[in-house]
């Protein structure tokens, strides 16, 4: 049970001999928070906010094998995210690349952090954070999360502060350089113009 890990930083076994490392006391408010959920349909307008973005190419790391990684790095991450108390499998394994453009974004509060995972032995630990959001397009709703490689412990990628990152269910017929919408946590994360 979350409630019985101690504080103190530990080492958490996968299978295959995988390990990660993480702060335990993390952890337990991740699991704390996956026990009271705040679903998006319920969340009060002053924390929601829409913003109008255009789907574009990325990096095309997270669906499939690539030159960077010789698997889909977001299926490889998944295992890793469940086992800190963020259960991705439902969802499309790959992510939508939404630019919203002239804005930026920042990461303030988000409702998931797991700090310097070591999900690949191709480089570093990187630490992820996660944000509740939903997707608008075609006249359909698509929930998800915004999913933040911190660009600080991600030396690899240039991270792009007016491109969002979204983990959502498969949207069908949606192409790059279709426009939809997307609506945050505004108590999570921070929309600002532009900074020169």
């Amino acid at each position: 049970m979350c409630c019985l890990i101690p504080t103190k930083r530990r080492t958490f076994i996968l299978q295959h001999e995988l390990t990660i490392n993480f702060n335990a006391s993390r952890l337990s408010q991740a699991c704390q928070s996956a026990g009271h959920i705040r679903h998006p349909d319920i969340l009060p307008a002053t924390m929601k906010r829409r913003l109008h973005g255009t789907l574009v190419r990325g990096h095309q790391v997270a669906s499939r094998p690539s030159q960077a990684y010789p698997y889909s790095s977001l299926e490889k991450q998944k295992p890793y995210f469940k086992a800190l108390g963020l259960d991705l499998y439902e969802y499309f394994n790959g992510t939508l690349n939404i630019s919203i453009a002239p804005l930026e974004f920042k990461m303030t509060h988000p409702e998931f952090t797991f700090e310097l995972v070591e999900w690949t032995d191709l480089h570093p630990p990187e630490t992820f954070s996660f944000s509740r959001c939903k997707v608008f397009f075609d006249d359909r709703e698509y929930t998800g999360w915004v999913y933040y490689p911190h660009p600080e412990t991600k030396k690899t990628h240039f991270q792009n502060p007016s491109l969002i990152e979204v983990i959502a269910h498969q949207i069908p017929e949606i192409q790059y350089g279709d426009e939809l919408e997307i609506e945050i946590d505004a108590d999570e994360i921070l929309v600002t113009p532009h900074s020169a």
